[in-house]
């Protein structure tokens, strides 16, 4: 087993997921979900940046007690004023190993998880950021963004005829037409009028709702970063966080 932790700080939660690298498929080995800021509140940075460090060690807890010990941290953090004090907040946890890992690398890394995604390619894929929503050419194949746009989420999402308008604008330049539309981290109610706008634009369609998929994404990215370490003759990797 190769154990990597993912920790993921978002606009109303801090999640993390402990997977082993070498079996992505099978999913999460342990995975929580914490409430932060969900009651619309901006908690100040560096309670956040703590919050998150003692996420981690909770998770790391629960993964020794069951005999497994993560080589590897990765962090997606989407608030630039948090990401700037976690470096600091995890070494303060003993952690080593730490990687700091983009909301699109870990959105990739998960995608490549999906057993009902496989084989299929290319791929619209879209998802919440702030107020706006971001919708994505991807290449499965070779795990890349093709292209991108953002679009108002209160227009793109009033009713299904305009996001199919939308999607019939993306799916006419693509070449070769993507097969399939993929909501990740979508609201439930935004379910059903994205289904029916990638019917009217000839896709599939696959909801994507679990919750830890960017923590589990991003112990997928710092796991594949180390690997790179070791096969390029670098430093061994050491377990994070040993037992105290």
């Amino acid at each position: 087993m190769r154990e990597s932790l993912g920790v993921a700080f978002e606009n109303d939660s801090i999640s993390t997921a402990l997977v082993d690298a070498d079996t992505p498929l099978l999913g999460s080995i342990d995975e929580f979900r914490h409430p932060w800021g969900a009651d619309g509140t901006v908690p100040v940075a560096r309670a956040s940046a703590r919050a998150l460090a003692s996420a981690a060690e909770v998770a790391t807890g629960r993964a020794l007690r069951s005999n497994l010990c993560p080589t590897v941290v990765g962090v997606m953090c989407e608030r630039a004023d948090v990401r700037e004090l976690v470096p600091n907040s995890l070494s303060s946890s003993s952690f080593e190993n730490v990687e700091m890992v983009n909301g699109l690398d870990a959105r990739l890394a998960y995608l490549r998880t999906v057993d009902a995604l496989n084989g299929v390619s290319p791929i619209l894929a879209f998802w919440p950021d702030g107020s706006e929503t971001v919708i994505a050419a991807v290449d499965q194949s070779v795990g890349v963004v093709d292209s991108a746009h953002r679009y108002d989420t209160a227009e793109l999402l009033a009713n299904s005829s305009t996001f199919a308008a939308t999607l019939d604008l993306l799916v006419a330049e693509r070449d070769p037409v993507p097969k399939m539309l993929v909501a990740m981290l979508v609201k439930e109610e935004s379910r059903k009028p994205s289904a029916e706008a990638a019917e009217s634009a000839g896709l599939g369609f696959l909801f994507l709702g679990e919750r830890t998929q960017l923590a589990i994404g991003a112990a997928l990215v710092a796991a594949d970063r180390g690997n790179e370490v070791r096969s390029g003759g670098g430093a061994a990797v050491r377990p994070v966080n040993r037992i105290r």
